[in-house]
């Protein structure tokens, strides 16, 4: 009986002259090995629940800075995870992100107090998560900040601040960007939006835009920042700028793109070269996005 053998990786790794035992062994090791490999296929495709069909999902340029590699400040009164090296040599972290200039994830200890300090020509971003803070200006302005509220400093062409933890007996914790405005420095601004409660789960809201749409805060650049927490299922997001990358930070669970890349709690995502994200939620997540232009 004449048995025709069928090409495949393992059957062309067979000597040329093989005899047609030493082949029917490779096809028997092929014809094993086969369901294995489809079967760890099928459950890394079920665990991760993002691979995807889309060349697009691959070719995006993407760098993915995990918790442990934040950079860390800390003093008594505060502790600081750093996603940008600002300055320091010889890190993996980057130093900046188009526009994006710093990202701290900041904890107030209980009365901690941050002193008058100077900025200008930057656009700061408070964006609360945990607890109760103050502010105040040399324009004037007090106001107190609570989870889920968002300032915009836009420091122009100068102002002093100062805050802190109005809790004498809990942390609080609130994300802080910089961002380079467009243009000249102008007079200085201070902008507030306390949480919305009717936003939900399981979609973005946007909090921040360069003309103020869907109720969100101006900066004076081509950015938008978003959040949003999801329980299940599928996130996409689109972006306002074809020309722009995304930096995605998780404030906690986990969440898979769809070339397989996971990120978990305090890890950070920077990508380009995509029109819109797509990821799976594998643990409750609660997401941090920046889109902003190069």
């Amino acid at each position: 009986m004449m048995v025709k053998l069928s090409p495949g990786p393992l059957l062309n790794n067979v000597p040329e002259g093989a005899s047609v035992v030493q082949k029917g062994y490779q096809y028997l090791l092929l014809m094993l090995m086969s369901p294995l490999l489809k079967w760890q296929y099928d459950n890394r495709k079920s665990a991760l629940g993002c691979l995807s069909s889309n060349k697009n999902d691959y070719l995006m340029d993407l760098k993915k800075l995990i918790a442990q590699e934040r950079g860390l400040l800390q003093n008594h009164e505060f502790k600081g995870h750093l996603l940008f090296s600002l300055g320091q040599q010889g890190t993996s972290r980057p130093d900046r992100f188009g526009t994006v200039i710093v990202f701290n994830d900041d904890e107030l200890f209980p009365g901690s107090e941050i002193g008058m300090h100077p900025h200008q020509h930057t656009e700061i971003i408070t964006y609360m998560i945990e607890g109760q803070e103050s502010h105040r200006d040399s324009l004037g302005n007090y106001q107190e900040l609570s989870a889920g509220d968002i300032q915009v400093i836009s420091s122009g062409s100068g102002i002093m601040h100062a805050g802190g933890n109005m809790s004498s007996v809990a942390n609080a914790r609130h994300l802080q960007i910089w961002i380079v405005p467009n243009g000249e420095p102008s007079a200085p601004s201070l902008q507030l939006k306390t949480k919305d409660e009717g936003n939900g789960k399981n979609k973005w809201e946007l909090l921040i835009s360069p003309n103020g749409e869907d109720n969100s805060l101006i900066v004076k650049q081509a950015a938008w920042i978003s959040q949003g927490s999801w329980s299940e299922g599928s996130v996409n997001y689109s972006f306002h700028d074809r020309m722009s990358g995304l930096l995605l930070y998780v404030l906690e669970g986990k969440i898979c793109l769809m070339n397989g890349t996971e990120a978990g709690t305090g890890d950070s995502l920077f990508i380009n070269d995509l029109s819109e994200l797509s990821l799976n939620v594998i643990k409750d997540c609660r997401l941090f996005l920046i889109e902003t232009t190069f």
